[in-house]
């Protein structure tokens, strides 16, 4: 038992000094930036696009369309400088030129102490474009490429369901951090999103689960891109050790959503 808690210690360590060491370079990729343009342009022309103000310190969800990572991030100011950044869930630091290069904004989920009343999702904003013959692009609003290539069209069609996915998950994490009073009905707005992409994935049409087990099955499916149907998450949960406690919560998880969309069928 002391030798895995300090496993674990030094896993912790070791994710805090990278993450301190990615922060030390975005820094000085922030002073870069505001050194080679004019920061004040960048700054305005974001919050002109997106109806806010950085000085009310709005929190943005951003799609990582190279990677199809969704995360989270609240603006900052800087007390030495007076520069503006981007603070991610993971606690990363970046600079607010990512805005218009890497990330595109998806929801302002918080500003001015409200909260964001709907969602847009990745699935409406983004289509698969042919580029060439056997080549595929996901291009956003706008005409941006994702600056990725498929091979295959269902490649990217899948690559667009995890990161509709990784939205939910990202939201999920959002809200749990929000005592607002809007949580509940948000909450059950993403868990009725997060449904309907399990269900494409998964294959099963009727899907509908209470939002903790819809979250479990979904880490799974990010975590397994492999997994493209019920049968190969069951085929997936064979194969992970059956004594594990978190192999015994996914399965219980796993089995009461099967339980909850066999319900609601017969409701039907």
């Amino acid at each position: 038992m002391n030798l895995a808690k300090q496993a674990i210690k030094e896993v912790q360590d070791v994710s805090k000094e990278t993450i301190e060491y990615i922060n030390d370079m975005q820094s000085e990729k922030i002073k870069e930036f505001y050194q080679s343009i004019d920061p004040e342009q960048v700054k305005e022309s974001i919050e002109s696009k997106l109806g806010i103000s950085f000085e009310d310190k709005p929190t943005l969800q951003l799609f990582d369309s190279k990677n199809g990572l969704v995360i989270y991030a609240k603006v900052e100011q800087s007390e030495r400088d007076q520069h503006h950044f981007l603070r991610t869930n993971t606690n990363r630091i970046l600079p607010i030129d990512e805005l218009t290069e890497r990330y595109h904004v998806l929801n302002v989920l918080e500003n001015k102490g409200q909260l964001a009343t709907e969602y847009k999702k990745i699935e409406d904003i983004v289509e698969v474009t042919k580029i060439d013959e056997g080549k595929y692009a996901v291009t956003i609003e706008g005409g941006e490429s994702s600056q990725r290539t498929f091979f295959k069209k269902s490649e990217a069609e899948r690559f667009i369901d995890k990161s509709g996915i990784a939205q939910s998950l990202n939201t999920d994490k959002f809200l749990s951090q929000t005592n607002h009073k809007d949580v509940p009905r948000l909450e059950y707005l993403n868990s009725s999103h997060l449904n309907a992409r399990l269900a494409k994935v998964l294959k099963q049409p009727n899907l509908q689960a209470e939002s903790k087990h819809g979250i479990a099955i979904g880490w799974q499916l990010i975590k397994n891109p492999h997994i493209q149907s019920k049968n190969d998450f069951e085929k997936h949960l064979d194969n992970l050790n059956p004594h594990l406690s978190s192999t015994k919560e996914l399965k219980s998880a796993f089995l009461q959503l099967d339980r909850e969309t066999k319900e609601r069928e017969l409701e039907r």
